[in-house]
Parts: structure tokens; C-alpha cells; sequence
């Protein structure tokens, strides 16, 4: 199950670990749509003063046994048996235990990058054609070019599951995470 987890990390020598000794809980974190079909599906662990957020990207497409007894991706363990369901499927795979779980519709969360003005990342040259090419984007007049940008919730979405670079998903992913978290911290409490 080691080889489930994306950690950022370019080698596995390379890669943090995540560890509750280490000061910190752990906890589970997923992006479901409205089926109940997991896309994204994080560990985190924040250090014990809230300023440090570490986060490991479990790949939902490996198989696991579910809540319901069959075996598929983790991808469908919250569909499956809910909430606990999600956690306990998690957990048993891969040997750890969490403090708590949280599940999020895409929805919401483009409504939670909204309410924080948006999120700034920086696009390659082939991300913001994508984006500029997309037919809403067109709709609205909006243009994209390589470099730092401010993205809405639903742009930040989209930009998450784009096919460009060859790398996947992973990295936008994680970029999108670190500009929320910077722009949670940045805002008046």
C-alpha cells in the first residue's frame, strides 16, 4: 500500500512522512461528487499551533475491500458506506488511524475558494490554453495566459483535472490545496 500514496516527493527517499507521532493528528479529507464517488482523497496533518499543513494524496483508484464487502476503488468507499464507511475503508488499507474524516462536494468547495476571492496559481503555457479554450471561459470573455493567476472556485476545479504536462493531476492538486491554505491564513479571522 506504500506505493498508494503521493507525497510530492520527486524519489520515495525524498518523500515526508506522515506520522501522528510526529505532533499531529491525522486526518482524512476527500473531494466526492454528487454521487458519492471520491476524486480526491487527502491525509493531512496540521502541526499542534495550526501553522504548518502537510498532506499526502492517497490515489482513489486502488483497490481496497469496501464497506459493503466487495472489493473496489477507494474511490467508491463513501458511496459504499458513508462517511465511517470512507474513514474505516481508508484507514484498514493503509494501516493508519485518523482523528476525523471530512467529505466535500466539488460544489462547495468552489464555493469555499470563492468566498476566500479565488486562489492564485501559476499556469504553464499549455494550462492556460486549456483553460482559455474552455467554453464557459469563452462565454465570459476570459483569458488565460501562462504565469501567476487568480482562479474562481470553479476554475480552480477545472484546473485541478486537467490532462496537460504529462504529469497529471497530482501537482495541480496539490498547488490548489497550498493556495487555499495560504489564503485561509492571510485572512482576517
Amino acid at each position: 500500500p506504500s506505493s498508494a500514496v503521493r507525497l510530492g516527493a520527486s524519489s520515495p527517499e525524498d518523500a515526508p512522512s506522515l506520522t501522528a507521532e510526529e505532533g499531529g493528528s491525522l486526518s482524512l479529507a476527500a473531494l466526492a461528487d454528487e454521487s458519492g464517488q471520491v476524486d480526491l482523497l487527502l491525509i493531512l496533518q496540521a502541526d499542534g499551533q495550526g501553522q504548518t499543513l502537510r498532506a499526502a494524496q492517497v490515489l482513489p483508484e486502488c483497490q481496497a475491500e469496501l464497506p459493503d464487502g466487495e472489493t473496489g476503488p477507494l474511490a467508491a468507499a463513501y458511496a459504499a458506506g458513508g462517511l465511517d464507511g470512507l474513514q474505516q475503508t481508508v484507514e484498514q488499507f493503509l494501516d493508519l488511524r485518523f482523528e476525523g474524516t471530512a467529505v466535500v462536494t466539488a460544489q462547495a468547495a468552489a464555493a469555499f475558494v470563492d468566498e476566500l476571492g479565488g486562489v492564485e496559481v501559476t499556469l504553464t503555457e499549455e494550462e492556460g490554453g486549456l483553460l482559455a479554450t474552455r467554453s464557459d471561459n469563452v462565454a465570459r470573455g476570459l483569458a488565460f495566459a501562462s504565469g501567476m493567476v487568480r482562479l474562481s472556485g470553479e476554475e480552480a476545479l477545472y484546473y485541478m483535472e486537467l490532462e496537460a504536462g504529462g504529469t497529471g493531476d497530482a501537482a495541480r492538486k496539490t498547488a490548489v490545496l497550498q493556495a487555499v491554505w495560504q489564503a485561509m491564513a492571510a485572512s482576517p479571522q
